[in-house]
């Protein structure tokens, strides 16, 4: 019984013993400082090693760790580690060690020993490790010159090189051992890797120039370049500063390691691994960014502006940087201005003093664009950026104003490079005119960076483990304020994009429901056209009011009837190239629509050819021969070819019996629809109107009339056209074809009987196309990129058709005849 007890007792007294020494098992930090004295504080690196390993000697059990804190000065080598400990520096960029070669030997040190967070100048071999295990290099600079190898590794099993920038060394890494190498940067170095072993473990590692060369290792399909980052260039901050503690080899925004490393070491906070030396693990981290900083100008000294933010939340941060000038992101400063920018302040505020008070030069005025509806309250403003401006004043009223009549509405946008604005809070429905004037002002734009150490240079707004990133920029006018003359004027319906009233589906406006969405180009070409030339004047603002008020009723009945959207699109495709034209055209294309439309309308109105569609004709040709040498410069290729071509026409129709219709020659006009079975022939059909009054002949009974008889003809055209195109840009394109007809009429005699019937034809045409395209760079570009229009024509063609009708005295009459016909043709 009692050697039990004593054996019970023996156990409890064994655990607790254990338990007791794992609980006072600690980590001992020993610092490292160039000055200064205190417990576990030590001048240099070897003195530091010293006292551990003469801890360890005399039977410590803590955990021990060499800290060496940032500094411009560099920490003196040789180094040799006795132990295997952690000596890692404060910050990678602002621990230095220069000075022996080896600046530091591991040699025969059991498995543990971490190098970590420094910068290695030029003075000779930075590591050299030899008969070692497990040792751990990362997170360090490399620069030890063209002449010198940064690592040397022999026998040393288990070891890895993880992170580390390597800059023009003569070698960068030497061994005889399989290493783990992986996460590195390799720029600029004679040799990346000489080895003589295994290399399965050397992956995600950047090598530049991609052209380095190596002995002995196989590039995995991680490392750089690959096929998804074929340039190397790893984007270095500042790699080749003339001062030693200013170089920065953090990476910039767009360096093709950043995110592309090794994911079984991942960055502080993240899910994603960089290359280099600052990312993995055990990188720096970055001091966190200002937040809510501000700007005001005391009423008692308007030269001066004062800056307020916040307390940084780095536990090390101990001062702040204020950074400031004329423009945004330009901090150069003003002069006489006190204190200079990027001056350290230790409290969370700044006066910056002494600064100008000049009188700007008056800025241009701005150039507003057409107003957007956002919705049936909000409209929204554009205009072009004013050169000097500083900011905008943006004035709406519900009546028209001028820089005299300023309306007291107006919204205030700060910022020269801030080009459109919301204007909210509008009624439905009511027309609001908008203009924009731009004032300038001389103007202050600041940020402020926390900062660690502010012995070390600045890193103007590169965040680094001394420097945060700037603060959000903030801007100050100081000083007179200088306004531009007003804007041109644009005037808008806010309107909402279902109709009123409320009706029982979804609704918009006729084109909106016609194309499917109300921001479609069609819808907006449409818009632009209202704009210009019915919301300026007062019967088409009146022509609007009304469309507004009936409009939505249309679009119901339109989207309840989707089969409808096809034939409005087709309606209104003519009337949105005109809006196109006479929105975006030149005076050249403005005019030959205007002319065409001229012929078209006389010809309708008069049933006949008069002689102002005459005059109107002749100054076709005149007009053709003033586009063709802007029409010589061609069109841009496209990268697809066109399937589909739509003509719009008009012109004379010559009945081939003489005083057929009426008295003389009547109007004709129509369009076709056509599919391209190849670049040169195409199949479609067409369809044209004629009407003409007057006392010819029926074609029924071949006599004369001699009552007043209206004439109505509609050939219905099945055809096949051969076009000799031979490349995107031809000018002139010569065409012919022909194919079947049928031939619907009829002849109504004033208080008598009314003749009408069909019967069967053919026809042929045949005429010469001219490609409009080089004309109107632009507008070619805008047609194709928006509507998926190819090619815009100008044609003119002669066009037979032969039409045999039953007469009633057995024979036959030629109800056709010959047309000169002109139009537009659109290739998509």
């Amino acid at each position: 019984m009692n050697v039990k007890c004593s054996a019970v007792i023996s156990v409890v007294l064994l655990l607790l013993f254990t338990l007791t020494t794992t609980a006072h098992a600690v980590t001992t930090t020993m610092t490292v400082q160039h000055t200064g004295s205190g417990t576990n504080i030590f001048n240099t690196i070897q003195a530091a090693i010293e006292a551990v390993h003469n801890l360890r000697v005399g039977g410590s059990t803590d955990t021990f760790e060499i800290k060496v804190l940032a500094s411009s000065t560099a920490y003196a080598g040789p180094i040799t580690m006795k132990d295997p400990i952690s000596i890692y520096g404060e910050r990678t960029g602002g621990t230095f060690i220069s000075g022996g070669n080896p600046q530091i030997t591991v040699s025969g040190i059991a498995s543990g020993a971490e190098i970590r967070n420094f910068t290695f100048l030029s003075t000779g071999t930075a590591i050299a490790i030899s008969g070692s295990s497990a040792v751990r290099i990362t997170n360090n600079v490399f620069t030890t010159g063209t002449g010198n190898t940064a690592i040397t590794v022999s026998s040393s099993p288990s070891s890895s090189i993880i992170n580390n920038t390597f800059y023009k060394n003569n070698i960068a890494i030497s061994t005889d051992t399989n290493l783990v190498i992986t996460n590195n940067i390799f720029a600029s170095n004679n040799k990346a890797i000489a080895t003589s072993a295994a290399t399965s473990n050397i992956t995600y590692n950047d090598y530049n120039p991609s052209g380095i060369t190596f002995t002995g290792v196989t590039l995995d399909l991680n490392s750089i370049p690959n096929t998804s980052h074929t340039n190397s260039d790893p984007k270095f901050v500042d790699p080749d500063n003339a001062t030693v503690a200013n170089k920065d080899f953090h990476l910039q925004s767009g360096s093709p390691c950043i995110g592309t490393g090794n994911t079984l070491y991942v960055n502080p906070g993240s899910s994603v691994s960089d290359m280099g030396a600052y990312g993995g693990p055990k990188a720096d981290l970055t001091v966190p960014t200002v937040t809510g900083l501000t700007a005001s100008v005391p009423q008692a000294t308007p030269s001066t502006v004062v800056l307020s933010w916040n307390a940084s939340t780095g536990s090390q941060v101990t001062a702040y940087r204020v950074y400031y000038g004329p423009s945004s992101g330009n901090y150069a400063g003003f002069t006489n201005a006190t204190p200079a920018t990027g001056s350290t302040v230790t409290s969370t505020t700044a006066s910056i003093q002494n600064l100008p008070l000049d009188i700007p030069a008056t800025p241009a005025a701005p150039v507003l664009a057409p107003l957007e509806v956002i919705s049936s309250t909000v409209l929204k403003a554009s205009w072009g950026a004013v050169a000097g401006a500083t900011g905008y004043l943006v004035y709406y009223s519900t009546s028209a104003f001028t820089d005299t009549t300023l309306p007291a509405t107006f919204l205030t946008v700060n910022g020269g490079s801030v080009t459109s604005v919301l204007i909210p809070n509008l009624s439905t429905g009511q027309a609001y005119f908008v203009s924009v004037i731009a004032v300038t002002q001389t103007t202050v734009f600041a940020a402020v960076t926390a900062v660690v150490d502010t012995n070390l240079a600045a890193n103007f707004g590169v965040a680094s483990s001394n420097e945060s990133a700037y603060s959000t920029e903030v801007s100050q006018g100081i000083g007179q304020v200088v306004q531009s003359s007003m804007s041109n004027q644009r005037s808008d319906f806010p309107e909402a994009t279902s109709p009123a009233p409320s009706l029982k589906s979804e609704g918009c406006f006729i084109a909106t429901a016609a194309f499917g969405f109300y921001s479609a180009p069609q819808v907006q070409a449409l818009r632009d056209f209202r704009d210009r030339y019915l919301m300026t004047n007062a019967p088409g603002r009146a022509f609007v009011a009304w469309y507004y008020h009936y409009g939505p009723y249309v679009a119901h009945f339109i989207n309840v009837h989707p089969w409808l959207k096809v034939p409005v699109r087709a309606v209104l495709f003519p009337l949105i190239v005109m809006s196109l034209v006479l929105t975006g055209g030149s005076f050249l294309a403005k005019s030959s629509l205007i002319l065409l439309a001229t012929l078209l309308f006389t010809l309708r109105r008069r049933n006949k050819i008069t002689p102002l569609a005459c005059k109107t004709a002749r100054l076709l040709p005149l007009l053709l021969l003033l586009l063709l040498p802007g029409l010589a410069q061609g069109a841009a290729e496209r990268p697809d070819r066109p399937h589909w071509s739509f003509e719009l026409k008009g012109g004379a129709f010559f009945p081939a019996k003489a005083n057929s219709y009426g008295d003389g020659a009547i109007g004709q006009y129509g369009g076709t629809l056509a599919y391209k079975l190849h670049r040169m022939v195409e199949v479609g059909v067409g369809a044209t109107y004629l009407s003409a009054t007057g006392k010819g002949q029926l074609v029924a009974h071949q006599t004369p009339s001699s009552q007043r008889v209206d004439y109505e003809l509609l050939p219905l055209d099945v055809f096949i056209v051969g076009r000799a195109v031979f490349s995107e840009d031809q000018l002139l394109v010569p065409y012919i074809g022909g194919g079947y007809t049928r031939l619907f009429y009829r002849e109504r005699v004033s208080g008598g009987e009314t003749v009408k019937g069909s019967v069967n034809g053919f026809h042929a045409r045949g005429g010469v196309q001219v490609l409009m395209d080089g004309l109107e760079r632009d507008a070619s570009q805008s047609l194709y990129k928006e509507f998926g229009i190819h090619h815009t024509y100008l044609f003119v063609e002669g066009n037979y058709l032969n039409a045999r009708a039953d007469t009633t005295d057995g024979g036959s009459v030629n109800a056709g005849g010959t047309s000169v016909l002109g139009g537009l043709l659109f290739e998509f």
